[in-house]
């Protein structure tokens, strides 16, 4: 699943920049993490996507890990 914000780089504060999404929201991101190019006033596309399927896949392969760990039937018991 992918979404993307359109908001707008309102100004530079405390060597932050400080961007306006379309509904009204503050992002206050480091200015390093931008284009050199970009000015105040500029618009912006924010790009918001998950890695469901990734991160399901390595979840799955931790649990089935984890289940042959503590599942050690085939051993011995010592208990008397």
């Amino acid at each position: 699943m992918t979404l993307v914000i359109k908001a707008t780089l309102d100004r530079f504060e405390d060597g932050k920049a400080v961007i306006k999404t379309e509904d009204g929201q503050e992002i206050i991101w480091p200015t390093n993490k931008l284009p050199e190019e970009i000015t105040a006033g500029n618009s912006l596309s924010i790009t918001i996507s998950s890695n469901i399927d990734k991160t399901s896949a390595k979840e799955g392969l931790a649990k089935n890990m984890l289940n042959e760990i503590l599942n050690v039937e085939d051993e011995p018991s010592n208990k008397h």
